[in-house]
């Protein structure tokens, strides 16, 4: 189950963030004047790291994360590189079943924009079957994208 990392380094001149945890995914969620601009979710964190990032200005961009560490002996920063497919119907379902006890603003924002995404990683014209579940599970008024108060 996704949980949040409230002890995450906030850098001066970028986006607030937020980060959310599990075994699975690591998901960024990006704030502009409070509200929700965008999200890396970065999956498969035990075998083949991807992540999927949207950006409101920028659109929908899947890559593979390369862990820069070949070796014992590496110490490199992690980058990201190109990477085919996206598989949104996997990678849709596992985010509904782990995000359960997200704010239902940010479920509702990620999971709209992962069934609007296509196996290429960029947006469909089709929606998902799974997402329509998604939304019923999530009593959530679609205007209510913000960042809460602390």
């Amino acid at each position: 189950m996704l949980r949040e990392i409230t002890s995450l380094k906030q850098n001066a001149g970028e986006y607030f963030r937020r980060l959310f945890s599990d075994e699975f995914f690591d998901l960024f969620v990006w704030y502009d004047a409070g509200q929700i601009i965008g999200f890396q979710l970065c999956y498969d964190k035990q075998q083949r790291e991807c992540a999927l990032t949207y950006l409101e200005d920028k659109g929908y961009s899947h890559a593979r994360v390369d862990s820069g560490e070949d070796s014992v002996y590496d110490m490199r920063s992690p980058v990201l590189t190109k990477q085919g497919g996206f598989p949104s119907d996997r990678v849709g379902q596992q985010f509904i079943a782990r995000s359960e006890e997200l704010e239902p603003s940010i479920r509702l924002y990620v999971t709209g924009k992962l069934a609007a995404c296509d196996d290429r990683g960029s947006m469909g014209q089709t929606q998902r079957t799974w997402m329509f579940s998604a939304y019923l599970q999530t009593k959530c008024d679609k205007q209510s994208a913000r960042l809460p108060d602390r």
